[in-house]
């Protein structure tokens, strides 16, 4: 699980197996709430992070945030932390804790429409 500024100026979360053999009964928890779509969607309450039954290897799900510049303005948080829990065919779980620092991006130039 990680968090993607692309080129225009566009904040995704990625989820994505990088491993070299399937995940299963994928769920991802959020230290913090995180609205996006200007605002208008509680993107850290959605369903898919939830439970994913199943993620092939190399497999990626990236979903829309929201512009960083909204998310700037609207004063979301910058400092996150997402424990990501999932399980091997042998249904052996892991799980991970991921502190993610969005300020990283604040420097970058960001394109307004």
């Amino acid at each position: 699980m990680d968090f993607e500024y692309d080129d225009n100026g566009v904040l995704y979360i990625i989820i994505k197996n990088i491993g070299l053999s399937s995940a299963y009964k994928i769920s991802i928890k959020f230290d913090k709430e995180i609205r996006g779509v200007e605002g208008e969607k509680e993107i850290s309450a959605m369903k898919i992070f939830d439970r994913i039954e199943f993620l092939p290897p190399h497999k990626k799900i990236r979903i829309f945030v929201d512009t960083f510049v909204s998310y700037l303005l609207r004063k979301q948080p910058l400092i996150i932390e997402a424990t990501v829990i999932y399980s091997n065919k042998n249904n052996r779980k892991f799980q991970n804790v991921i502190n993610h620092d969005l300020s990283i991006y604040k420097d970058f130039p960001h394109i307004l429409k």
